[in-house]
């Protein structure tokens, strides 16, 4: 545990890959990638429009990409279906989802496993879920407290997933720590762990920094937790119900802070902020990525067999609401530390027109499948090479006009569109290069088969 995380602190963590396990200097290393002398803003630039440069290269061929097909999953987020369902969401429950998920013919789910700090399955690493109020949703903490009683929906929802032919992946909200009853012990215990202002005055609730090797600990322990009830993957996600305004004012811990000074010669809490804009952002917010590069790496370590994906806004940096850390994917993909990304994890994909959207709607969009090609598909296969499996999250709000919570609204709905609309997006994903689509979230769909029949064949 000890040498991982010292090597996790250092600039070149350990991979689990044996022909990456060495030691490579800076130069050596970024040429063998392929990234000498371009920065990450080099490698995403594309991203930055809708559409590829018309003179780029042709994406990598998966293997057997005659016969590809594209995956349908269907995440899960177990504390939003307890909300949503009067019963309670138990056994019996899961068991009937799980059947109507192999009845469309879905390959996998994601199952969410907390909800912000607190988690939901017996944890002896994490908090687990107790605190909630009872009246909150309409009562559901209480349906919450009682099934914990009574089982580990974990166990349960791995034990189906077997039954039903179902590959099952742990979600895991890496930045999601929660604050008041719903933060965990850890980050309540440790607030010195959390990501801190340029003020050094404020910390940003529920957000993590990885650079602390006593941070790396404990989310390693939770990794080897969930990996011991025999699943197939796990899914880390960068979505956040914290709340920074997506600034610059958050991140600038003391680790962060010495790393910076001792790479640039410049203290970036001494500068004033629009020198800090001009001459230092790009530059800390890449240092500030290399803290989940060093976490995805000591987690590769511990994966085996089973799969390692990530769940990222579409882009080269996280934005809202952490700020622009930088996510270097292609560099997780040479260094073989992720199997897989699901693009577009924190972004809502409206409805409605999109300033630059080339279409009147999104759903106007699904006559064209080279399209979603060019938006980001044909990008991140070329960076990433044939190994990484590229999925896009799917959000069902907004298009099916309610939230499907005892008829909560959703309150980021926009224009009620017919499910019929929707269906014909997902068609033309599968029939993009994309590898998979994600369907967030299985609360929305709930147990209304006529849906279900609209959405999937």
């Amino acid at each position: 545990m000890k040498k991982q995380v010292r090597e996790a602190m250092s600039e070149y963590p350990i991979t689990r890959h044996d022909e990456c396990t060495h030691r490579t200097q800076r130069r050596e290393f970024l040429k063998s990638v392929g990234l000498q002398g371009v920065g990450l803003q080099g490698v995403g630039a594309s991203l930055s429009g809708w559409r590829q440069p018309a003179d780029a290269a042709a994406p990598p061929q998966r293997e057997g990409a005659g016969q590809r097909k594209t995956r349908i999953m269907m995440c899960v987020d177990y504390n939003d279906m307890v909300a949503s369902n009067e019963e309670l969401f138990d056994e019996e429950l899961i068991d009937r989802f799980f059947s109507l998920c192999a009845a469309k013919r879905i390959e996998r789910v994601y199952w969410r496993v907390s909800a912000t700090g607190n988690v939901l399955y017996h944890s002896q690493v994490r908090t687990v879920f107790c605190k909630g109020p009872t009246t909150w949703r309409k009562g559901h903490g209480a349906k919450l407290r009682q099934i914990l009683s009574r089982c580990d929906p974990l166990e349960v929802a791995v034990r189906l997933a077997r039954k039903h032919g179902l590959e099952i992946y742990p979600w895991v909200t890496i930045f999601d720590d929660g604050k008041e009853v719903m933060q965990s012990q850890f980050s309540r215990d440790h607030p010195q762990y959390l990501w801190l202002s340029r003020d050094q005055k404020t910390r940003i609730d529920g957000v993590l920094c990885y650079f602390y090797p006593e941070v790396i600990s404990h989310r390693l322990a939770q990794v080897r937790e969930l990996l011991a009830y025999g699943v197939d993957g796990l899914l880390l996600s960068t979505r956040s119900h914290s709340r920074g305004d997506g600034g610059n004012q958050y991140g600038f811990n003391a680790p962060a802070v010495q790393r910076y000074r001792e790479r640039y010669g410049t203290d970036p809490l001494r500068v004033n902020e629009a020198e800090f804009q001009k001459h230092h952002s790009v530059r800390f917010h890449r240092i500030l990525g290399e803290q989940l590069t060093g976490f995805l790496s000591v987690v590769a370590a511990e994966m085996g067999k089973a799969k390692l994906q990530l769940a990222v806004p579409r882009g080269a940096t996280l934005g809202y609401p952490l700020g622009p850390m930088e996510l270097n994917y292609p560099l997780w993909a040479r260094r073989r530390l992720i199997d897989g990304l699901l693009v577009g994890a924190m972004e809502w994909i409206q409805v409605e027109p999109i300033p630059g959207f080339p279409y009147q709607s999104v759903a106007d969009s699904s006559r064209n499948p080279e399209f979603w090609n060019q938006w980001y598909i044909d990008h991140y296969q070329r960076a990433c090479g044939p190994q990484v499996e590229v999925a896009h999250w799917l959000r069902l709000w907004g298009w099916l006009g309610t939230y499907r919570t005892q008829g909560m609204l959703d309150p980021w709905v926009g224009t009620v569109k017919r499910p019929a609309e929707l269906r014909s997006l997902i068609d033309c994903l599968r029939q993009s290069r994309v590898d998979g689509v994600a369907l967030f979230e299985a609360a929305s769909l709930n147990f209304d088969k006529a849906l279900w029949d609209a959405l999937l064949a």
